[in-house]
């Protein structure tokens, strides 16, 4: 690279944004994140899961295209059809129309479309009349016919990768009116190169005319079209054989409207995927534009563009000047591909104008432009594709600083070219000379980030063969990209060591090989370079000794043992095969259209799973009783390599107090337990899945199977002939599932259980609350006749379901009993069923979502007195155990199940739907992030109460409150909404995000709820009085609690706050703030703080109120401040009393390294006086992002720690004690005669004490009051 080289917009406010990594608050460390709608919380898609996760992979585009790969046809046979022939190399006329074979395109096959012509131009657009049989549109153009009759090789390129090429584009921006999305394609640019074989002329026999085009014939002759040398147009012509020549038939432009409308995509493709809804910022006014693998992708990948001088012998001189002057050239750096993209999806056509230089005779920029557009403005595409020199630029330009920058040689167009000559040898576009690194600074994480090349090109590369410049025989690699770098090798001898020759048009194989092994850079010296290839197959011929078949089996395996020899398995895991011969993983011949696309998709499948690779232990660790007498626990984890997940039980074989050590053995995993029930048919005899579905006007549970569903349920899964395919792929079938050596329709999965992230699991036992019988009639009843009930571990994944296993810790336990399929699940939280529904989740090219992936809660309930019936005669009781589950940022509502009795293995998909009770869902929803709480109130017994959760701006109606904190009050046994009740903070463009929630009682014998306190992202905490018998909830308008920092800068909350008495009977409130749900979290370094309000006493809580039993003390208002509290600076000296300041203390989180970023994102715990809590500090490292822990213990109202460390044998007091991986989920337990601080980190995952005991037997208690949602 040359001096002037410089970082890539690496200050860009988009890509800082971007490129900052998170956890996410519940207490995993989490996540990618998506670009959202500036007024919302962003939040994760993705676990953070590898040391990359969040640093976007360099993708260059290496685009090999000469004429044979833009001109050639993209659908036609190649054999194995009951009397449809292959059809043979040199062809020029093309006979074998399939009718039953479905043909990919810019047209939707299985729609009919009409033609209309305003002035000089014509396109096509759908038609509402249906198709009948074998894509039939009688008297219409049949889409399938349209494919199939026009379609280049590169057009499928273009449609996989960006959803094709536009020729017009519209809007620009949402400025006026309700703007209605106008996209119009066009097929590649065909001249008179090559010949006619290339795209031979396209006969329908004289039976099918009317069948599958509007054209009138007489019945006789045959309908010839031609698109050879007829630009964008395709001709046809009456003939009386299977050439064009005869009577003419008219002339059509091959251009296609697209994703018209504003309001729904389904009118112009049967994959919905296919059309993105892109919107304003207040979500008024939207667009729907086609897109493809590059936008789908943009979060996650930045793209580039390698290229040729568009040099043909038509244009300029004869085969020897032609061969004396080419190379590869840059055509677009990487960049941010976003900023190639205006808000309504349409393209800039000059995103990067500096990369022009001041060319004034090109007028496009950027690597989506340059790959769609490239052969329209010069008419012609290049002649003899020297590969290997295109490659080595690629290669030159990921180097950065390690390299030598562009090669003049192939950059500067020669004198004596003519003007003309020129705009057609730039073809639009820039050769670009200042090159900027397109690595990251390390500050960025560029010491992972990951880089690719993904080409495209024919196997006859006459230009490396023939072309004296590459294989001259003193050529070696330091005058190409730092021979020093290869271990002092040349290509030659890089290539030698794989063929054992050293031949030009091998070089490819050999550089790829280097890159793939070498160390390339000086800067980053782990960086490699992986190769992916899509060979276009001129003749459809392929051989395992062509160059690119080698560039993808050297420069694209995984060095498992590090021998840099790509040994069987480590070139060829996905059993991938063609004819008979087995393919490297990254090696995609294109023989038809579906092998193109599902080759690009496993490229962009695999390059995924290399940014993401990596396992982790899910939210909560592990599930642990209160008492470590218990022998076991549970434990949730999620692998990324392929999405799957676990749930493991796990036997206590010993616990060493001293180290804090807990050793375990596997009883049973959940996920093998699975895999085995569903292999053969047990995916449809043995298992039991339900879901929910609208019957008279509300949501019930059934069997989930097709018939049950509802039409826009099965619609959601797909076409008529997909649904009950992908039904029963998610059941568990494998018919249609990939495997590591054979491609099908389906994704391939590691296992039927998907990933667990941030789902807890919850342990339900015997019934086994404190209830008196003198508030809760019958409850000792209830307890008594479900004493021996079989325990369940719940749990949801983000395989859709959520599910319920066996809990006992024998070998029989882990069975799945059931799982439940919500029916949001089925659109998606952004209602595109492609992309984040269930339909998703069978998708090759899918990219992970949650679906699934937020705590349940459970409690004992009696129906006679709940939701507003409180039955009065004490004999009378219904008592149920009830639990209520989230989805997370899987969509926007609750589930309610009646889990009572532990189903049999007698129970039928029926008796499970008769338990499903209801799913609630409401405009004010947002994500259902928190966990619900099922308790008793005054005024309408026992209810179920839950948060709006963040996000929930999508409120129309004259009640909605978008973006206000809001609380459901629901009955328990319907889910019918008994009040909606909101905070006066928040609005739709700056959301409260109240999402987590705690009720406070005084008697748990009574269960009884008199306020329920909740934090906001705004910095509020809220009280909600439910104390009244008679009175609804009012809406409170004033915080208790301001959290601010020392600048008065506003405290997020994102956690569940505690309220307790202490041994003083003064009521408690701690919460501690911070929010990591988010990239820009990761690097907030906003000062975070743990506060202990206290609220009045046990019984009575502080009161604004004249004449109020409790009132705030002299000079307090609400809502209450930093500066009405003490603030403690040293947890060893605890609080220095301040008559001044009576309402508690406060911490600010200094502990980890002294720094400002600790954050507290995992629920505190409290128990016997002692409140604990875990600060969080993530690494700044983006390649080593993980974080660690800093856990505290102090008493309530001293905040003195109670954490020690014994010295000289003498226990001294310590402020915290650290954690260095992190820890992901922490709890207070009572272990024999002492409390202990039980934490689970986020690598090893196993559970483990923290620190030395934090309270004894000894310590004062208080018995009868209780949280409510710990």
């Amino acid at each position: 690279m040359n001096a002037s080289t410089t970082r890539s917009e690496v200050l860009s406010p988009r890509w800082k944004s971007f490129t900052k990594q998170v956890l996410v608050a519940v207490a995993a460390w989490h996540a990618m994140l998506p670009v959202v709608h500036s007024a919302e919380t962003a939040l994760a898609d993705v676990p953070m899961t590898a040391s990359n996760e969040g640093v976007p992979a360099n993708v260059m585009l290496a685009l090999s295209v000469e004429f044979p790969t833009a001109q050639s046809h993209a659908n036609f046979s190649i054999g194995g059809t009951a009397g449809i022939p292959a059809l043979p190399a040199n062809s020029t006329s093309d006979p074998y129309f399939e009718p039953s074979r479905k043909y990919l395109g810019y047209f939707d096959p299985t729609r009919c479309y009409l033609y209309t012509v305003s002035g000089t131009s014509g396109y096509f657009y759908t038609s509402d009349n249906p198709q009948g049989a074998n894509y039939t549109c009688s008297g219409e153009w049949s889409g399938n016919y349209l494919n199939w009759a026009t379609m280049h090789v590169i057009d499928l390129f273009r449609w996989g990768m960006t959803g094709g090429a536009r020729d017009e584009d519209l809007p620009s921006d949402f400025s006026a009116g309700s703007p209605t999305g106008h996209t119009i394609l066009k097929k590649a640019w065909s001249n008179g190169q090559g010949g006619k074989s290339n795209f031979p002329d396209k006969s329908l026999k004289s039976a099918y005319i009317s069948q599958y085009t509007p054209i009138t014939h007489d019945g006789t002759k045959n309908l010839v079209g031609t698109v050879f040398n007829k630009g964008i147009n395709i001709e046809f012509t009456f003939s009386d054989n299977d050439s064009a020549g005869g009577i003419s038939a008219g002339s059509y432009q091959v251009r296609v409207q697209v994703c018209r409308g504003n309001d729904t995509a389904k009118h112009e493709y049967a994959d919905q995927s296919y059309c993105q809804k892109y919107e304003n910022e207040a979500k008024t006014k939207r667009v729907y534009k086609p897109v493809g693998l590059i936008q789908k992708n943009i979060e996650r990948m930045r793209f580039g563009a390698v290229g040729y001088h568009n040099l043909n012998n038509q244009t300029y001189g004869s085969d020897t000047q032609l061969k004396a002057w080419d190379g590869g050239v840059l055509k677009a750096q990487i960049r941010d591909t976003r900023d190639e993209i205006l808000e309504t999806g349409a393209f800039l056509s000059d995103p990067f104008p500096s990369d022009r230089g001041g060319d004034g005779e090109v007028s496009r920029t950027g690597a989506i432009n340059y790959l769609n557009l490239f052969g329209y403005k010069a008419k012609s595409y290049k002649r003899y594709d020297n590969v290997s020199e295109m490659y080595a630029v690629a290669l030159r330009y990921l180097l950065g600083p390690s390299g030598i920058g562009h090669v003049p040689s192939y950059s500067v167009i020669p004198s004596g070219v003519t003007a003309t000559q020129r705009v057609e040898i730039k073809d639009d576009f820039p050769v670009i000379t200042n090159w900027l690194d397109p690595v990251l600074p390390a500050s960025h994480g560029g010491s992972c980030q990951k880089q690719f090349i993904i080409g495209i090109g024919d196997t006859n590369t006459c230009g490396d063969q023939c072309d004296n410049n590459l294989s001259g025989s003193g050529y070696t690699m330091d005058s190409l990209v730092a021979g020093e770098r290869f271990g002092g090798l040349t290509v030659k001898d890089w290539t030698k060591k794989i063929t054992g020759y050293n031949l030009s048009n091998d070089y490819i194989s050999g550089m790829a090989y280097a890159a793939n092994t070498a160390a390339l850079r000086t800067d980053f010296p782990e960086s490699r370079i992986k190769t992916f290839w899509v060979d276009a197959l001129e003749y459809s011929t392929m051989a395992d000794n062509n160059q690119y078949f080698k560039a993808a089996k050297y420069g694209g395996f995984t060095d498992k043992d590090g021998d840099g020899v790509p040994d069987a398995g480590e070139w060829d895991a996905l059993g991938q095969a063609y004819k008979g011969t087995a393919l490297p993983d990254t090696y995609f011949p294109a023989s038809d259209p579906d092998r193109l696309l599902s080759g690009l998709n496993s490229a962009f499948n695999q390059i995924n799973s290399l940014i993401a690779s990596g396992s982790g232990v899910g939210a909560t660790g592990s599930v642990i009783s209160d008492s470590l007498a218990a022998d076991g626990f549970f434990q949730t984890t999620y692998n990324s390599l392929y999405w799957s997940g676990d749930l493991k039980g796990l036997k206590i074989d010993s616990i060493d107090v001293d180290t804090g050590d807990i050793n375990t053995s596997q009883v049973w995993s959940a996920a093998t337990k699975l895999d085995s029930m569903v292999s053969s048919s047990g995916w449809d005899s043995a298992r039991k899945v339900v879901t929910l579905t609208p019957k008279d006007g509300t949501l019930k549970g059934v069997p989930f199977r097709l018939a049950n569903l509802s039409e826009a349920q099965k619609t959601a899964l797909g076409s008529s002939t997909e649904q009950g395919n992908v039904l029963n792929y998610l059941r568990g079938d494998t018919t249609n599932q990939s495997t590591l050596t054979a491609r099908k329709a389906y994704r391939y999965r590691a296992s039927a259980l998907g990933d667990i992230v941030d789902s807890g699991a919850l342990y339900v036992g015997p019934p086994n609350q404190d209830y008196s019988d003198a508030y809760n009639p019958g409850y000792s009843i209830f307890k008594a006749n479900k004493a021996s009930r079989k325990p369940v571990v719940y749990v949801g994944a983000n395989d859709g379901m959520f599910h319920a296993f066996d809990a006992q810790l024998v070998a029989s336990g882990g069975k799945e009993l059931f799982a439940v399929v919500p029916n949001a699940a089925f659109l998606g939280p952004d209602e595109k069923p492609g992309e984040s529904g269930l339909r998703a989740l069978s998708d090759k090219s899918y990219l992970h979502r949650y679906y699934v992936n937020a705590t349940p809660f459970s409690r004992d309930v009696d129906f006679k007195r709940a939701g507003g019936t409180i039955e009065s005669n004490a004999a009378s009781h219904d008592w149920r155990t009830l639990l209520v589950f989230g989805l997370g940022k899987g969509g926007r509502s609750y589930v309610a199940l009646d889990i009572t009795d532990t189903p049999t293995t007698s129970a039928t998909e029926t008796d499970i739907a008769g338990k499903v009770l209801w799913e609630f869902t409401h405009e004010d929803m947002g994500f259902s992030y928190g966990r619900a709480s099922i308790i008793k109130t005054r005024k309408w017994g026992w209810v179920v109460i839950i948060a709006g959760g963040y996000n929930n701006v999508l409120g129309t109606s004259k009640t909605s409150v978008p973006g206000k904190g809001v609380l459901f009050v629901l009955d328990p046994k319907t889910g019918t909404l008994l009040q909606k009740i909101h905070t006066s903070e928040g609005s739709a463009g700056s959301p409260a995000g109240l999402a987590h929630m705690t009720g406070y009682v005084l008697d748990y014998g009574d269960m009884t709820v008199d306020y329920v306190y909740a934090g906001d992202l705004l910095g509020n905490m809220w009280r909600f009085d439910f104390s009244s018998a008679t009175s609804d909830v009012p809406n409170p308008t004033t915080p208790i609690l301001h959290l601010r920092d020392s600048l008065g800068k506003a405290q997020p909350v994102t956690t569940e706050p505690r309220v307790d008495p202490g041994p003083d009977l003064v009521r408690y409130l701690f919460v501690g703030t911070g929010k990591l749900l988010h990239t820009n979290d990761r690097n907030n370094t906003q000062q975070q703080t743990f506060y202990a309000l206290r609220d009045g006493t046990a019984s009575d809580p502080y009161s604004s109120a004249t004449g109020a039993a409790n009132p705030l003390p002299s000079g307090v208002t609400f809502p209450v401040k930093r500066s009405n509290m003490v603030q403690v600076n040293s947890l060893i000296e605890g609080v220095v009393q301040d008559s001044s300041k009576p309402m508690g203390w406060f911490y600010d989180l200094t502990g980890l390294r002294g720094t400002l970023a600790e954050q507290v994102v995992i629920n505190p715990q409290v128990n016997e006086g002692v409140v604990s809590w875990i600060g969080t500090l993530m690494n700044q490292d983006k390649c080593n992002p993980g974080g660690e822990s800093a856990a505290y213990a102090v008493k309530y109202g001293s905040a003195k720690t109670t954490f020690a460390q014994i010295v000289n044998n003498v226990r001294v007091p310590i402020a915290f004690v650290t954690q260095s991986s992190g820890l992901v989920g922490s709890k207070l337990v009572r272990y024999g005669s002492s409390i202990r601080l039980l934490g689970s980190d986020g690598k090893a995952g196993g559970p483990g004490f923290v620190g030395s005991q934090v309270g004894g037997t000894s310590d004062p208690r208080v018995l009868n009051w209780r949280i409510v949602g710990q």
